[in-house]
């Protein structure tokens, strides 16, 4: 089982960064649109996990910790459909 610490680390992994403030807005990490979708796709394979179409696009996560909350959620989800 993963924590939300967990989460968070792998994608500052990701991003080569260390985000302290959770809520800093997308828009201010400078992510262009492959980038983000090269961010979701190695987190949907870290935690097996599948975004939803509407959550592909940085219009629709605004913060840094709407992400990580976004794929706790999908990550609760799926332990929950095991148990």
């Amino acid at each position: 089982m993963f924590c939300r610490e967990d989460v968070i680390t792998f994608i500052n992994d990701i991003l080569k960064n260390e985000i302290e403030n959770l809520n800093i807005e997308m828009s201010e990490l400078n992510l262009d649109s492959i980038t983000f979708i090269q961010m979701i796709v190695a987190i949907e394979n870290k935690f097996g996990i599948e975004f939803e179409d509407d959550y592909l696009s940085l219009d629709n996560i605004s913060s840094f910790n709407d992400l990580v909350e976004y794929t706790i959620r999908l990550i609760e989800g799926k332990n929950e459909k095991i148990e």
